[in-house]
């Protein structure tokens, strides 16, 4: 795969998503697609390539002599805007799906936007000495949340799933997880 020019890995990753794999839309904030292969060396070839997304393992039923089962994974919205710039021209059997993802990836991008500017405002709040819980009520949100912005815990403009997951457990409110780009974790 290495020595195949852009177009051919373009239209064999398409081919890749259209037969083995899956773009998952999970509410309006999550999308995540995956690859399924039991061939590992092919999935470790399109990451390489790639050079982003991961490889998982599922694990199977011991008994019953299946084949390993390996997936690859994208799962934060950049990456998932940089895939379809690989491939979504070649994409055949999703093209649906491949732009309800895009859309999806767009409002979260202005969703992000909004999110840092809200943090802005709340930390020239904090400046101006107004009160915590005053700032949280005007905003909306919980005052643990007003109180991890003052102490520096924000995010990156684009997270990635593991990080919008361990961060769920710190924001339970779902006012405070507009930013958050998955769903259900394993």
């Amino acid at each position: 795969m290495e020595k195949w020019n852009a177009d051919v890995f373009a239209g064999y990753l398409a081919g890749l998503l259209d037969g083995e794999g899956c773009i998952e839309i999970q509410g309006t904030y999550s999308v995540r697609i995956r690859i399924a292969n039991t061939v590992k060396p092919t999935l470790d070839a399109v990451c390489a390539r790639l050079g982003f997304g991961r490889i998982i393992e599922y694990a199977r039923p011991p008994k019953l002599n299946y084949q390993r089962l390996f997936c690859y994974e994208v799962s934060n919205v950049r990456d998932v805007e940089r895939f379809f710039d690989v491939c979504g021209d070649y994409v055949h059997m999703k093209v649906a799906r491949r732009d309800e993802a895009l859309l999806i990836c767009a409002e979260v991008r202005k969703r992000v936007k909004l999110t840092d500017q809200r943090n802005h405002e709340i930390l020239a709040a904090i400046a101006t000495g107004e009160v915590q819980n005053h700032i949280a009520r005007r905003f909306g949100v919980s005052p643990q949340l007003v109180s991890r912005i003052k102490k520096g815990h924000t995010w990156k403009s684009v997270i990635t799933a593991r990080s919008a997951r361990s961060l769920a457990r710190y924001n339970p409110r779902a006012d405070d997880q507009v930013f958050r780009l998955h769903g259900t974790p394993k």
